[in-house]
């Protein structure tokens, strides 16, 4: 079973972050930086729903796509009152936005973090440079540990391989760069791509979109 404790994500425009109800996290916008208790001021619309509403209610922390309807259910939620009758227009919209939510499409924006320190040092090596390799035997040979062993107590501490963490470390940071308003060609090359194909391949293969269409399509 994965033990991981922690995990970074990242959300983007018309994405959410769900975040369980005993949760503390900390947030990072362009502007500035810090740490807060779910419910602080963010500036993002939030919505507070009681675990016990949905049996099947996200557990951990993820990064998921907002459908149109999903959207607009929301916004519409704005203008209610917190109490209602049963029956009423209030309660199927609140229902209806349940029912969305256990039909959202989980993203690859999360970044479960390992418990063990030195595999917590080697991610953090990782995202300090994430244009090198990194591949499976020097992360092995910089942790003091062989491959096998490295690749064996990562999966079973995040319940991913080292090259997928790795993987989807490099394409966090891609959404970053892209969002700031930074090439492709310019990000592919950074994060260690040989080419802007190379690395637009990879992200239409995960995000099912070319990087230069990706936030255009979020407006």
């Amino acid at each position: 079973m994965p033990t991981a404790t922690a995990s970074r994500c990242i959300a983007t425009t018309a994405r959410s972050c769900c975040i369980p109800s005993v949760a503390w996290f900390g947030w990072k916008r362009r502007s500035g930086s810090g740490w807060c208790r779910r419910g602080a001021a963010s500036g993002y619309r939030t919505l507070f729903i009681d675990p016990l509403a949905r049996a099947d209610l996200p557990s951990s922390c993820q990064i998921v796509q907002i459908s149109p309807l999903l959207r607009e259910l929301i916004v519409a939620s704005l203008a209610l009152t917190e109490r209602y009758y049963p029956g009423t227009r209030d309660e199927r919209i609140y229902e209806l936005i349940l029912d969305e939510i256990r039909g959202m499409t989980v993203l690859p924006f999360g970044l479960p973090e390992p418990h063990a320190e030195g595999l917590r040092r080697l991610c953090q090596r990782v995202r300090e440079a994430p244009g090198e390799p990194w591949a499976s035997h020097q992360a092995a040979q910089a942790s003091g540990m062989s491959e096998r062993t490295l690749n064996r107590h990562f999966q079973q501490q995040t319940s991913l391989t080292w090259s997928e963490w790795v993987r989807r470390a490099k394409l966090m940071e891609a959404l970053v760069r892209l969002a700031q308003g930074q090439s492709v060609l310019r990000v592919a090359l950074d994060l260690g791509y040989g080419s802007h194909s190379a690395f637009s391949a990879m992200f239409r293969r995960v995000m099912g979109t070319a990087p230069s269409d990706y936030f255009r399509q979020s407006d």
